[in-house]
C-alpha cells in the first residue's frame, strides 16, 4: 500500500501510523504538540474560573512535575536516548512535545562542554502569547512554572545537574527583539 499523504480518503479500520508519509506525520506531530499545550491552557482557565488563579497555578505546576517524571522518560526511551550528560539531555529536549520541534521556542546553544551549556531562548511563543493576552501571568509562568519544570525535566535523568535561569522576563519585554530568557545547564 502506498503511504498516505493525508487521510482524506475512505475510512480504514486497520489504519496504522506506519501507513502515513513522513510529511503527514510531521504535520500530525505539530498538531498534537499544539493540542498538548492548549490542554494546559484550557484546564488552567477552567480551574481558575472554578476556584482561584493560585489553585490553578498549584495544579498546573503539579501536573507538569508529573509529566516530567512520567512522560519525559517515556519519550527518551521511545527515541532510544541514553542520557549520560547534559548534551544527551538536550537530545531529549529536542523531541519533547512542548519544545523546539513543536515550535514553542527557538534557542541558540553555547555548548561549553558535555556538561555545561548556555541556552539563549531567542523566541518564545509562550511569552508572546502571555504578553498579548495575560501579561499578569508572565512572572508566574516564567519564574514559578519554568524554573521548577526545567529543573525536573533535567534531574529526572541527571539528579546532580542544575538548570538555573540567568535571565527571565519580569513582565512584557520592551521590544520583541529582546531575548526572552537565558538558561545555564550544568553538572
Amino acid at each position: 500500500m502506498a503511504e498516505l499523504e493525508d487521510y482524506s480518503g475512505e475510512y480504514k479500520p486497520d489504519l496504522k501510523l506506519e501507513d502515513f508519509s513522513k510529511d503527514f506525520l510531521i504535520r500530525l506531530m505539530h498538531a498534537w504538540a499544539s493540542a498538548y499545550l492548549r490542554v494546559d491552557e484550557m484546564w488552567y482557565s477552567s480551574v481558575a474560573e472554578r476556584t482561584s488563579a493560585q489553585e490553578a497555578f498549584n495544579c498546573q505546576l503539579a501536573a507538569w512535575l508529573r509529566i516530567a517524571e512520567i512522560n519525559v522518560p517515556k519519550i527518551a526511551k521511545a527515541a532510544n536516548i541514553q542520557v549520560n550528560d547534559i548534551v544527551d539531555f538536550l537530545k531529549v529536549a529536542q523531541v519533547l512535545p512542548d519544545g523546539v520541534q513543536a515550535g514553542v521556542f527557538e534557542a541558540e546553544l553555547d555548548i561549553r562542554s558535555r556538561n555545561h551549556v548556555i541556552m539563549t531562548v531567542t523566541r518564545c511563543r509562550t511569552l508572546e502569547f502571555l504578553e498579548k493576552r495575560a501579561p499578569e501571568r508572565i512572572v508566574s509562568i516564567c519564574h514559578g512554572i519554568d524554573i521548577p519544570i526545567n529543573e525536573k525535566y533535567l534531574t529526572v535523568f541527571l539528579p546532580d545537574a542544575k538548570f538555573p535561569p540567568l535571565k527571565l522576563p519580569d513582565g512584557p519585554r520592551k521590544s520583541p527583539d529582546e531575548v526572552p530568557c537565558i538558561w545555564e545547564l550544568r553538572r
